[in-house]
């Protein structure tokens, strides 16, 4: 069903469970939709996280339900999935969040980045570059050799 005739369906239905039991094969999976893009562009999770520049131990916690899936998150997935812009569209719809918005500057160059299938790390210089907010990340997620080093006065 679409979602025009979906929504005529809840709008005259007497109970959302009602609804729910007759539609539940339409309702947005993004785990299932997450793995149905794996398998369709041959890729293993373990990269796509590692590409990410997210924490594994973080990432694995949104995948089995424990964190919620930001949409910042959502974007470094699919920067470490290689998507084009239509595909992080989509993507970000299974993962419940709004779609880039080219109105907003941080969107755009977002948009940009990802059109020029910039990584993760050279999205946010990108966005530094432009005094925007950088895609949430952590330095547990950066390789040891270039790891911050913090200096300890003694």
């Amino acid at each position: 069903k679409n979602t025009v005739n979906l929504m005529k369906e809840l709008l005259s239905t007497p109970s959302y469970d009602s609804f729910h039991e007759a539609n539940a094969a339409y309702f947005i999976n993004f785990n299932h939709y997450f793995q149905q893009l794996l398998k369709q562009k041959k890729l293993k999770k373990s990269h796509v996280i590692d590409q990410s520049m997210i924490n594994p131990k973080y990432a694995y916690q949104i995948f089995s339900g424990k964190r919620t899936l930001t949409r910042d998150k959502a974007i470094m997935l699919a920067f470490g999935a290689g998507l084009d812009l239509e595909e992080t569209q989509v993507f970000l719809k299974y993962a419940s969040h709004l779609p880039l918005y080219p109105k907003v500057k941080r969107d755009a160059l977002i948009i940009v980045a990802l059109n020029q299938r910039m990584t993760v790390m050279d999205a946010n210089d990108y966005l530094y570059q432009y005094k925007e907010a950088l895609l949430e990340w952590s330095a547990s997620s950066l390789s040891a050799e270039i790891q911050p080093i913090s200096c300890v006065r003694g």
